[in-house]
């Protein structure tokens, strides 16, 4: 029988290789690379993903919610802060432009006729005053209804976001909160009965739509809570550490 020279085959690892490989472990577990290693997911180091869900305040919710970071961007909870963003403005802009252009057509046609009988120097004269006054009104028009337009967008469907972010779990009553207070406060010159009438108005069909739309996020798994798990989850594996 030939002894080898070399007896690591006959003594096993050393301690240098056995502590490589426990810090390999710690890293595997850590990162979450092999799911059949990583147990409970933790975060940092010893904080387990119900515990943060269970500490977190409104703040970090709402925070979270609207997170920028690229590496969190893929998460429902992200894609939905800045759908969330996105959208009123996107509504805000759309109505604003279409109703400037429309308003443009008709200042037109009111400079026209409220000009009929004057006599203007020249004909460039009268085209740059048609001109001037028609873009005023089609600007000064389309601006106040793409805010108005955005304001109802952003009460309608981001500030419900806002109350479920607050509390921290999808409820019924969000949207019909949302939508009663944005119309309420968008008749508010009107005085105070037309604020409450339009404020319970827009509540009805808002807590229609919330009660279905809580059904529903609850069927397909769509509801804050789950978003809020996954979310803190790809931070544990991300190693984001909050302060």
């Amino acid at each position: 029988m030939e002894i080898p020279e070399d007896d690591s085959d006959l003594l096993g690892k050393t301690a240098i290789e056995i502590e490589s490989d426990l810090k390999n472990r710690d890293v595997i577990m850590q990162h979450g690379l092999v799911e059949e290693l990583t147990g409970p997911r933790l975060f940092g180091v010893s904080k387990p993903v119900e515990e943060i869900i269970s500490s977190s305040t409104p703040w970090t919710r709402i925070r979270q919610l609207f997170n920028s970071d690229p590496t969190l961007s893929d998460t429902d909870l992200s894609k939905t802060g800045s759908r969330a963003i996105r959208l009123p403005l996107a509504i805000g802009c759309i109505v604003g432009v279409g109703v400037g252009f429309a308003r443009l057509l008709t200042a037109y046609d009111e400079f026209v006729r409220a000009n009929r009988l004057t006599a203007w120097r020249t004909r460039e004269i009268a085209k740059r005053r048609a001109a001037d006054y028609s873009s005023l009104k089609a600007i000064t028009f389309g601006l106040s209804t793409g805010l108005k337009a955005t304001f109802l967008a952003a009460g309608c469907y981001s500030f419900p976001l806002l109350l479920t972010a607050w509390q921290g779990k999808t409820s019924w009553w969000e949207n019909a909160a949302g939508w009663g207070s944005a119309c309420a406060i968008y008749c508010m010159g009107r005085g105070r009965r037309q604020m409450l009438v339009a404020g319970l108005i827009a509540a009805v069909p808002g807590l229609i739509y919330g009660s279905v739309n809580c059904v529903a996020a609850r069927q397909l798994g769509l509801t804050f809570e789950d978003m809020y798990r996954e979310h803190v989850t790809v931070m544990t594996r991300n190693q984001f550490v909050e302060p």
